[in-house]
């Protein structure tokens, strides 16, 4: 079956970081763990093409990308944190949302249907450590306008493509389990089109490059 070209569009997008990482004059470490993230998304869609043809059940590639994908995103925010308080809890945080993912998985999760706990986790855990970053890096006087900051962009991207894994979850299987398979369509295309926006802000964060030191700290 031919994925919609939105779809497929989608996908393709998260090489989106890649370009400007290979062009950019400032590489740090947040924009590699941007780019890894991405990346890991673009395997799994690809792997999941095959299982879907071969096998006819692609879900469980997500199962296991996505703690990942979700792990690299949440390093990179830890990386902006204003207080070491902040920034060693992010990054427990990683290790403590992919063990409930294994558990949730093993425990609750149907590995052949789209996740009723695991994805919401990731939409929530996504949406929460976005605005916080933002919420708590807006407050340090900086001399750079914050539309020029690295931070500013990547974590509004990864606050989109937490709201569009919301909403493919919450609206797109409701449709799904009745069947209404022409609006499950238009969701997942809509889904798909935050998901390319998503990718074009941390695109533009990783080209922006941190303008001054990223470690501003608040003690």
């Amino acid at each position: 079956m031919q994925l919609p070209i939105l779809v497929q569009l989608g996908g393709w997008a998260q090489l989106l970081p890649l370009i400007p990482l290979l062009i950019a004059r400032t590489r740090s470490r947040t924009a590699w763990l941007i780019v890894a993230g991405g990346l890991v998304g673009l395997i799994s869609d690809l792997a999941g093409r095959i299982l879907a043809t071969e096998l006819g059940n692609n879900q469980l590639v997500s199962y296991l990308s996505s703690p990942v994908t979700a792990g690299c995103y949440l390093a990179a925010l830890a990386e902006w944190q204003v207080s070491p308080r902040s920034r060693t809890v992010l990054r427990w945080s990683v290790l403590v949302f992919v063990l409930i993912w294994i558990g949730l998985t093993l425990t609750v999760e149907d590995l052949r249907s789209l996740g009723r706990v695991t994805t919401p986790m990731y939409a929530l855990v996504l949406i929460v450590a976005a605005l916080w970053t933002l919420l708590q890096r807006s407050q340090v006087v900086l001399e750079t306008p914050l539309v020029r900051t690295d931070w500013f962009w990547c974590a509004t991207g990864i606050g989109v493509q937490g709201a569009a894994m919301a909403l493919a979850n919450a609206v797109g299987a409701i449709f799904l389990e009745r069947q209404r398979i022409d609006l499950f369509a238009l969701v997942w295309n809509t889904r798909a089109a935050l998901l390319i926006l998503s990718h074009a802000f941390l695109a533009w964060g990783v080209y922006r490059g941190p303008a001054v030191s990223q470690f501003v700290t608040a003690e």
